[in-house]
Formats: C-alpha cells, structure tokens, sequence
C-alpha cells in the first residue's frame, strides 16, 4: 500500500469512528481540561500547600462534579512555577522551600484531592483523598514518591504554631481514601 492510500485509509477510518462513536458515547460526558479558579470570597476558606511538582494535581470542592488541574495545562504542557500566599513556612523543613511547591486557597469544609506523581525511574503513584478542611487553617500535603522502595507516602497535616516554642510545627490529619469510590 502507498503512503498516499495509508493516509486517505486512515482518515476515513478516523473519520468513520467519529461519527459513528457518537451513538456509542451517548450521555457520556466530555470536558476539555480546567484550571482550579480560587474562591474570590476569602472569608470562608483554608489555604493548602502542595510540595513538590503538581502537574497532576487536581483539586475538587466539595459539590463540585469534577477534579480541576491545579496548574494550568496547555499546548506546551503543564505551567510549573512556584505560587506563594503567604503561609507560614516550617522553620525545619528548608528544604522543602527550596524547591517548586504552590500554595492556593480552597473553600472551608469537605474537599476532594487527586494527586499524581510525576514519572520516576520506579514509576508514578496515585491519590485521591478526601479532608475536611477548617474555615482559617492552613494545611500542608506532601506526596513523596522517594520516602519507600515500594510505596508513595502521603503526608497530610496542618500547620499549626506551637507556642511554647513560637514556631510553627506539622500536625498529621486525618484523610479518607476516595479511589474507586463513588461520587460524595
């Protein structure tokens, strides 16, 4: 076959499965990708903090029917660059600030979290996580894909100030596990 026949076949069959594929994905519903948009109102809300790359993060208020990309997603791929609002930083993990991390405000109450590690020589990992975020908090989440061999850890906490000391420390929160589960 030539290569003048392999294309002409191949827009057909594309075309083909466009039309028809309409009848197939009845009800199904398509979306392009979106970019989380921010609460304008500030009074009923938390601030989050994501260390690390965040190209696959998407974040989705409780109420909301899908995950937005936290970072926006275009031609070129994902926009990387570190966003600060001011949140306390943890006087001892430097290190953390060194690198890219981004800090976004989220409407107070139930929210839902996907998280997606970049590619790494042992592969990528997977989180979709649910907390319940209190009205003024600030919360900080940190998905590692190097703490293990064999698993990603999620570390999910608020910042809290520690007034003996006046600095401000790490306290784990709980999160629940929405993988596979339904809608709320």
């Amino acid at each position: 076959m030539s290569f003048k026949k392999f294309k002409l076949t191949l827009v057909i069959c594309i075309l083909a499965s466009l039309i028809s594929g309409c009848s197939l994905l009845k009800g199904f519903k398509v979306r392009q990708p979106t970019t989380y948009k921010e609460p304008t109102v500030l009074s009923d809300v938390s601030r989050v903090r994501f260390i690390g790359n965040v190209t696959g993060t998407g974040v989705r208020p409780f109420g909301s029917e899908y995950y937005d990309g936290l970072v926006y997603h275009g031609v070129w791929g994902h926009y990387n660059s570190t966003k600060d609002i001011g949140m306390p930083k943890i006087s001892y993990r430097k290190s953390d600030y060194e690198g890219y991390y981004y800090e976004v405000y989220v409407k107070s109450g139930r929210a839902r979290f996907l998280i997606k590690t970049d590619a790494t020589l042992m592969g990528t990992c997977m989180a979709m996580f649910e907390v319940k975020l209190e009205a003024g908090k600030d919360y900080e989440f940190n998905y590692d894909p190097h703490a293990s061999r064999d698993s990603c850890i999620l570390h999910a906490n608020e910042i809290v100030k520690d007034e003996k000391m006046g600095a401000y420390t790490l306290k784990k929160i709980e999160t629940k596990d929405v993988y596979g589960k339904g809608d709320w």
